[in-house]
């Protein structure tokens, strides 16, 4: 009696394992191809993310969350962003000419919406970037440009 007391005590201590690292794993495999891994240590700074991603084509690249939810607009036309066809994002918002566009940053915990847009020029962009784990990752875009 006692062996099989302690043989069902560990099959659930093994099922309970099984079931505490089952979305671990479930996570690990649906991540998008080419995504940055996410390590383990202090929460990234935002700052510091937005500046390396407009300067670094490598790592903005792999700060993409794809397939990239939005959109971008060529005249009336409408595409989807593909990651075999990004090109890189150079105008952080922080460098417009402010005589020329308007934008606007709105930041909670998770999340840093921005926009900016210029009715003269006829351009628009809407940017969402997220915190995934403890890195910034791009996770919407719209823009339209004519």
């Amino acid at each position: 009696m006692q062996i099989r007391k302690g043989l069902f005590s560990i099959r659930m201590v093994m099922a309970y394992l099984c079931l505490l690292f089952l979305p671990v794993f479930a996570y690990s495999q649906t991540a998008p191809a080419g995504m940055a891994k996410i390590k383990m240590g202090p929460t990234e700074d935002f700052e510091m993310f937005y500046a390396q991603f407009f300067a670094d084509s490598t790592f903005q690249a792999s700060r993409i969350y794809f397939p990239l939810q939005g959109s971008y607009m060529k005249g009336t036309d409408e595409f989807r962003w593909k990651d075999d066809e990004w090109t890189m994002l150079k105008t952080p918002k922080d460098s417009l000419d402010l005589s020329i566009y308007k934008s606007k940053r709105k930041q909670k915990s998770y999340t840093v919406d921005e926009k900016a847009w210029s009715k003269k020029e006829g351009m628009l962009w809407d940017r969402r970037f997220a915190l995934l784990g403890n890195r910034w990752f791009l996770v919407y875009a719209f823009e339209r440009l004519e």
